[in-house]
């Protein structure tokens, strides 16, 4: 006797809460929390393959444990958890950042520039989501971009050349702006200050980051808590223009 077809209310109950895991588990990711991830999926997997082979014993542990498992798994990642939700209700769309094609090229002939030179440098390119209770310091700039602007900002001898820059209203609003640490094992020990902050921002945040390495002479983008080097100017306009895409600032 065949199976009756599914209902499209079914296909849809599916739909969403495929969904829903989907967001889940790539939020935490991007915070981090790739153990917390890979354990939950192992014992999930561990159930099914229970189920499957009908271990009643390993069945009745699950449905006497789960409730208080979830509870707490709830309690004990709490922190992680405010950010998925905090994430899921951004809804601010991105006002007044920079259109032009010639900014973009600007920033990414400014990072080029630094890399050839061994200048090392930090820019942050915010998204939706607020990053003032992330940052931290430095000076209000409040100046139009401009290649000099960027190169004395990071120049040895400027006070603020060891933080971050940050772009915000397509002007660059501080710098000297300390970024948190990340906290996770993403990133190698041989990477500097410079290369674990951007990453802590990208996890906690939707910014891009971008970093000059003046050891390696090397540009980076950080963005969701991944590391991609880059090389040519294209490679960078593109990264940013992506990037602000994708923060609703422009089609």
């Amino acid at each position: 006797m065949p199976y009756p077809l599914p209902t499209w209310q079914t296909l849809l109950d599916i739909l969403v809460i495929t969904a829903g895991i989907y967001f889940l588990y790539r939020t935490l990711l991007r915070l981090g929390t790739w153990k917390i991830v890979s354990g939950i999926l192992v014992a999930a997997l561990f159930f099914v393959v229970a189920s499957l082979l009908d271990l009643k014993g390993v069945e009745w542990v699950y449905r006497n444990v789960s409730h208080v498992a979830v509870l707490s798994l709830i309690i004990l990642f709490q922190p992680e958890l405010r950010k998925v939700f905090e994430r899921a209700a951004s809804i601010r769309k991105g006002k007044g950042e920079p259109r032009d094609p010639r900014f973009f090229k600007m920033v990414a002939e400014s990072l080029v520039r630094m890399a050839a030179s061994g200048t090392g440098a930090i820019i942050v390119f915010p998204g939706r989501e607020d990053i003032n209770q992330w940052i931290s310091g430095g000076f209000r700039l409040e100046a139009q971009p401009s290649i000099p602007i960027i190169l004395s900002i990071f120049d040895p001898n400027s006070p603020g050349h060891d933080g971050a820059l940050i772009v915000k209203n397509g002007r660059f609003s501080a710098f000297g702006v300390r970024l948190p640490v990340s906290q996770s094992d993403r990133l190698s020990s041989e990477y500097g200050t410079r290369h674990q902050s951007a990453m802590g921002l990208s996890e906690k945040s939707d910014a891009l980051v971008a970093v000059v390495s003046e050891e390696r002479r090397q540009v980076s983008i950080f963005k969701n808590g991944q590391m991609t080097p880059l090389t040519a100017e294209k490679e960078i306009v593109d990264a940013i223009m992506l990037h602000y895409r994708a923060a609703g600032v422009f089609k």
